[in-house]
């Protein structure tokens, strides 16, 4: 998404965002960690989607956890608030070009979860089946 979308592409190259290559995983890494010490230093936020990629036909992926254990890692003040999204995968059914129209995408702002304390891999779990509630899917 770092390329070839006009405006957003910049501002996620010259936002402060993690851009990464799912090709290269130590890439990855590197860039959740400078992300996290970036929001820990500035007091921000950030998104992260631990499915690893959107869903072509609504179901949700199983969460992975390396990214949210590097970002906690780096940002260990930080807070969770899991953020469920539905009908995103109808916008861009056909590809990116034609975008979808009259699509309705819902955004549900779940409670948040103080990760201290908690293991990664819970705090996930716990994460991901918050979501899937909210969406009413199963595992």
């Amino acid at each position: 998404m770092g390329k070839c979308i006009p405006s957003v592409s910049y501002n996620l190259r010259y936002g402060g965002s993690a851009l990464i290559d799912r090709k290269k995983p130590l890439q990855s890494v590197r860039e959740i960690g400078k992300l996290g010490k970036y929001i820990e230093k500035n007091h921000y936020l950030a998104s992260i989607f631990p499915e690893g990629t959107r869903t072509k036909d609504g179901k949700m992926k199983r969460f992975q956890s390396a990214g949210v254990d590097t970002l906690l890692n780096a940002a260990p003040s930080a807070i969770v608030v899991p953020l469920a999204i539905d009908g995103n995968y109808e916008l861009l059914k056909k590809g990116m070009y034609p975008m979808s129209f009259g699509v309705k995408i819902k955004y549900t702002v779940l409670d948040p979860i103080e990760p201290g304390g908690i293991a990664v891999e819970e705090l996930v779990m716990k994460t991901e089946n918050m979501i899937r509630a909210a969406l009413e899917q199963s595992a």
